[in-house]
């Protein structure tokens, strides 16, 4: 695919170039056409900076974010494993160091995904609340563009999400029982 945008780029910038000569002219559409090239090389150098999977932002909420200089394209049972692990371990430490409730909204909750997530955290500890929701073409169009600016590929993105709305008991914010 890189490939091909860059002989299509570089033939735009031929033609260009013939019909307008001045150098300036030249150097501009080599540079505007060959731009998105770069986008791949400065995406996996980010990669290599923020290496924690997943996010909490804190506000009024906490809300849980994969990390979106991720790549997530074609990924094999370990990286599946790992993106579990990491997700599991920072939603326990993000509930355990506060008292607020945890949000997660993504097009990749599906139900059998909410359901896996709801087993590690037991209901005897944790207020749990799961519920599916149409993904809005808005969000669908921008998850497409996206992916194919960062990775290079194309997909289709699932109709449906989940969001996901956790929080410790009150009896084990103090680490008691009633």
């Amino acid at each position: 695919m890189t490939c091909c945008w860059a002989a299509i780029s570089l033939l735009i910038a031929a033609v260009m170039t013939s019909i307008n000569s001045t150098l300036y002219m030249q150097q501009t559409a080599v540079i505007f056409f060959l731009a998105p090239l770069s986008l791949k090389p400065t995406y996996r150098l980010i990669c290599r900076i923020k290496t924690a999977t997943f996010v909490v932002h804190k506000k009024k909420r906490q809300s849980l974010h994969l990390n979106p200089f991720l790549s997530t394209g074609k990924p094999g049972v370990k990286d599946i494993n790992q993106y579990w692990r990491s997700l599991i371990t920072t939603a326990t430490l993000a509930l355990s160091s506060s008292d607020k409730s945890l949000c997660l909204s993504s097009h990749l909750l599906s139900p059998g995904r909410m359901a896996k997530l709801q087993r590690h955290f037991p209901t005897d500890k944790y207020l749990f609340r799961a519920i599916e929701r149409p993904i809005p073409k808005l969000e669908q169009i921008g998850l497409q563009i996206d992916t194919f600016l960062r990775e290079w590929r194309w997909f289709t993105p699932a109709k449906l999400g989940g969001i996901v709305i956790m929080r410790r008991k009150k009896h084990h914010l103090n680490g008691k029982r009633p």
